[in-house]
């Protein structure tokens, strides 16, 4: 395994969607999904009519690794104040050769920041999905997503949310084709609305926990 410092992407990527996200209004209190691209392709008009009326910001940023959701935290986390943040990331970095237990760390210390930052915030984990693109690694997801569970688990004000066997297999437990794009990596639109129906419930019910 080499080093992990030979494996960072850089951390500076990505500025074209960070100007972006940062020229929408700054909202304060609402639902804020941030990590990579299956955050990032949940289209802005979309994930706000899935979600409403709660308020919910679209904040992810494609292909990028927990490392770099850390980096661009004081940029695209702080400023909003989430009452609830909605976390997918972490499969980029299995992609290019981060162990599971180096994605988690990363990812920890997004949780560590926000939890410092906003006390009572809710924190919502996605799960790993399963798709045809990333099978080869597929066993990496699971294990990472192990230690999403766990950590869920000993927390309070935390939720786990498995996307697996509810959104990407069919009932004999096979991956699903119409749920993906051609790249058999990305949600359509119909994967959306179908995570939308999974997810929101879990985001409401946070909502409405007192601070």
């Amino acid at each position: 395994m080499p080093e992990p410092m030979k494996l960072l992407a850089d951390l500076s990527s990505f500025e074209d969607e960070v100007r972006e996200i940062k020229a929408r209004p700054v909202a304060q209190g609402g639902a804020l999904f941030y990590g990579s691209s299956t955050i990032r392709m949940w289209e802005v008009e979309r994930l706000r009519r899935h979600m409403s009326p709660i308020p919910a910001l679209n904040h992810g940023i494609g292909g990028s690794t927990a490392e770099q959701c850390l980096y661009r935290y004081a940029e695209l986390v702080k400023p909003y104040a989430p009452r609830v943040l909605v976390w997918y990331c972490g499969t980029n970095d299995l992609a290019i050769g981060y162990t599971p237990e180096e994605a988690f760390a990363l990812a920890l210390r997004v949780f560590a920041w926000a939890d410092h930052d906003f006390p009572g915030m809710g924190l919502v984990i996605l799960s790993v999905t399963h798709n045809r693109n990333r099978e080869a690694i597929f066993d990496k997801h699971l294990q990472l997503d192990a230690l999403y569970k766990q950590y869920a688990s000993s927390r309070d004000g935390v939720r786990h949310i498995d996307l697996i066997d509810p959104l990407c297999h069919d009932a004999a437990g096979r991956i699903r084709d119409d749920i993906f794009l051609p790249d058999q990596l990305h949600l359509n639109g119909r994967g959306y609305d179908e995570l939308a129906a999974i997810v929101r419930p879990v985001v409401e019910g946070m909502m409405r926990q007192p601070l």
